[in-house]
């Protein structure tokens, strides 16, 4: 039985002379609301702090920033379910050694009330199951992880069949990909410090107002946060190896997948 270091050894060597690439992908198919192995049913919460409201000037270019994350989330509600078909199929693409790109990624917008479907049911499950308590609402997003994946490789099933087949396949196989994703947790911790020293320095900066810095610091979130995606991308790439092994070995349903 394979192990994670087996999975990450096949995902490195899927990604040589691809990392930049990969790197890139990761980013444009989140930004587009992809999700697959670790979905998530948060919300994010805006709220415009009491010392920058009280600032004319800033509050126009604050309410505009706010209308764009709000378009963005529709974008990302209407389209992520088949952003993250294609994005499945990116990566079972790299690990099987065939050719990829950025246009992988939108190669499945005729799958996308489909898509949508499922990302929504996948979102909607976890949260009642999380509503129980923490713990099982974790387990069942390892248990539906492999959902895309089996969506996209076999287009004759229904969401809630993908889901099913995907509980199936994840039946003694949870802790496995468990310990797959925490295998990656130094290399998240130290690509994040950047981040987090940024963060820091935010706060300071909020607490003086100090708007000139304030916006330097956000700029330079950006490029501290690009180490994640090469990161993100090694873990994608080690997932969809995972699902090639687990579905081998417990999914009986012929492949079909089309490039």
């Amino acid at each position: 039985m394979r192990v994670s270091a087996d999975y990450r050894a096949i995902a490195r060597e899927s990604l040589q002379g691809k990392w930049l690439s990969a790197a890139v992908v990761r980013f444009v198919a989140v930004l587009l609301g992809a999700s697959i192995a670790l979905e998530s049913s948060g919300s994010v919460d805006i709220e415009i702090p009491s010392t920058l409201k009280e600032n004319a000037e800033v509050l126009p270019l604050l309410y505009a920033l706010i209308a764009v994350l709000v378009v963005l989330a529709l974008v990302q509600f209407i389209i992520g379910g088949a952003v993250t078909l294609g994005y499945a199929r990116y990566n079972l693409s790299l690990v099987d050694g065939r050719e990829t790109g950025m246009k992988t990624i939108f190669s499945c917008f005729d799958r996308l009330w489909s898509g949508f479907c499922l990302q929504l049911l996948r979102r909607v499950f976890i949260a009642l199951w999380s509503l129980l308590f923490v713990i099982p609402g974790i387990v069942k997003t390892y248990a539906y992880a492999m959902a895309p994946y089996i969506l996209l490789e076999h287009p004759e099933l229904t969401d809630s069949d993908a889901i099913s087949l995907s509980k199936e396949i994840m039946e003694g196989n949870k802790s496995r990909l468990f310990w797959l994703n925490l295998s990656f947790f130094g290399w998240e911790l130290l690509v994040s410090l950047p981040s987090i020293m940024l963060s820091l320095a935010l706060i300071e900066a909020h607490a003086t107002v100090d708007l000139w810095l304030m916006g330097m610091l956000s700029l330079c979130m950006i490029p501290a946060s690009i180490g994640g995606c090469f990161v993100e991308a090694y873990r994608e790439a080690a997932v969809a190896a995972f699902y090639r092994d687990v579905s081998r070995t417990r999914f009986s349903v012929p492949r079909t997948v089309k490039e």
